[in-house]
């Protein structure tokens, strides 16, 4: 068997938790010889070592603000003939033009890439999934749209070829946070900063608050699920104002939506008011949840309370190991 020479662009709070993940004894014996860590980079370095690299050194060292310790200082990626598998958990460019053009190369060489990452999909999908069958390589994106709540790898494995016939999910949790938090009497500026805080937002929080974040994540489930060839900016979104109505018994929820129409696919990120009947009324406020509705079948609700880096990097690692012999 041989082993996969893995790859990770991105050591924020995701890649920090992948790699104590892959670091820690308890996966060994599933992760152990089948694949090793040869190369990470931050938005200042990158490392690489031909011979393999510790998580646990490169986690230390990255937390010590010293990456370059870790390994060998290149002055750009290493190319696809030193990588199996590339894992791409950096913080989305505006465009996605970047990861495109990175993702473009290993793929093109018959190379597999894994990502977390929203904007080269939603941007270039078409072009993106072009090179994967041109080089019969695999994209993997699991955690694009809801994190660590399986989706895509469910509706593959237990949906296979079935059509889908509509989609609605609260897929940005520090949105539907901060309105959860207005809606109880704090402010916009309080709960982001709460959100911060608890570290399941980004200190640049404005793709969150806009609804970018949510629209980049709508385009992705389109193209997955319904087979359309969206591009982000083909895409209507919705964002958190900062003076919105709230009524009694009923919730503001920033919500994604994709359906089958007459005319087509709709495809849609707004915000939208729940009234106490609906599914996702009840749920908590740092809850990320959707329901699906097959053709052939009654409709799929799936829910967690929380889905943070953890959560995220445990579904880049479910996507590594489909990966390997």
């Amino acid at each position: 068997m041989s082993e996969k020479k893995i790859f990770l662009m991105g050591l924020g709070s995701v890649g920090r938790n992948l790699l104590s993940l892959i670091g820690k004894d308890n996966f060994s014996g599933i992760l152990g010889k089948e694949f090793f860590l040869v190369g990470a980079s931050d938005s200042k370095s990158i490392i690489f070592e031909e011979e393999g690299i510790n998580p646990e050194i490169v986690l230390e060292s990255k937390k010590n603000k010293a990456l370059e310790a870790a390994g060998t200082v290149l002055k750009k990626l290493p190319g696809p003939d030193e990588v199996d598998i590339f894992v791409d958990m950096s913080t989305a460019s505006k465009d996605g033009a970047r990861e495109f053009n990175i993702y473009k190369e290993y793929l093109k060489a018959g190379k597999s890439v894994v990502t977390s990452n929203k904007s080269p999909l939603a941007n270039f999908w078409p072009e993106i999934m072009h090179f994967a069958k041109e080089g019969n390589a695999s994209i993997l994106y699991e955690s694009t749209v809801c994190g660590g709540l399986p989706l895509f790898n469910m509706v593959r494995s237990a949906l296979p070829g079935m059509e889908i016939l509509s989609f609605r999910g609260i897929v940005n949790l520090t949105a539907n946070y901060i309105l959860e938090s207005m809606r109880k009497g704090g402010s916009k500026e309080e709960a982001i900063k709460n959100a911060i805080k608890e570290g399941f937002a980004e200190t640049d929080y404005y793709d969150d608050v806009s609804g970018l974040d949510s629209a980049r994540k709508t385009v992705i489930v389109a193209n997955s699920l319904f087979g359309t060839q969206l591009r982000l900016k083909d895409q209507k979104f919705e964002g958190i104002g900062s003076s919105i109505e709230f009524h009694e018994n009923r919730r503001k929820m920033l919500i994604s939506s994709v359906r089958r129409t007459s005319n087509g696919v709709l495809a849609e990120s707004r915000i939208e008011e729940i009234e106490a009947d609906d599914k996702f009324y009840s749920l908590k406020e740092k809850a990320m949840a959707y329901e699906i509705n097959p053709k052939l079948r009654s409709s799929i609700f799936v829910a967690e309370d929380y889905d943070g880096p953890v959560e995220t990097s445990l579904g880049v690692l479910s996507d590594i190991l489909s990966l390997l012999p």
